[in-house]
């Protein structure tokens, strides 16, 4: 199936991960590159993308490809993939798996109104991250663009910080 949340969740997952010659994952795609995870299944409601990381063993792979082109798609999400438990099991075949990260992935069209003015993070402001995002202050001096959307309680509480 084609469509257009199919390429939007390629390019999720070219924009996660940075990927070899054989569009096979090598890590993460941060500015201080981290591990991949050693398989990767994105599901929307026009199509499934999948990859595996570079170390993964050629048979494994044709054992879990085998299991992505017989995932359904399905017509609402999130639901687990049918195909979960023989996923984990043929992963857990080489190595132990140490977490799985499940979760949604969003896009949102052009119009979307922010009711939060947004502002460009940064040095001279960094202390807006404070209550909740300091996971991301030794980012912003390598991320550009850093833009958030500022609600007033956030901007109260720096202002007394």
């Amino acid at each position: 199936m084609r469509g257009p949340e199919l390429e939007l969740m390629r390019m999720h997952v070219e924009a996660l991960y940075l990927h070899d010659a054989r569009a096979r994952i090598a890590s993460t795609n941060e500015w201080r590159p981290g591990p991949a995870p050693r398989f990767f299944l994105g599901r929307t409601l026009a199509g499934n993308v999948w990859r595996f990381r570079t170390d993964v063993p050629e048979a494994q792979i044709v054992e879990l490809e085998a299991l992505c082109n017989a995932e359904p798609v399905v017509s609402e999400l999130p639901r687990a993939p049918l195909h979960q438990d023989a996923f984990v099991r043929v992963l857990e075949s080489n190595a132990r798996i140490e977490r799985i990260w499940t979760g949604p992935a969003y896009s949102f069209s052009n119009e979307v109104a922010s009711s939060a003015p947004c502002v460009e993070i940064n040095a001279a402001n960094v202390d807006l991250l404070r209550g909740g995002l300091e996971d991301w202050l030794e980012d912003v001096p390598h991320r550009r663009p850093f833009i958030a959307a500022v609600e007033a309680a956030a901007r109260f509480r720096s202002a007394r910080a």
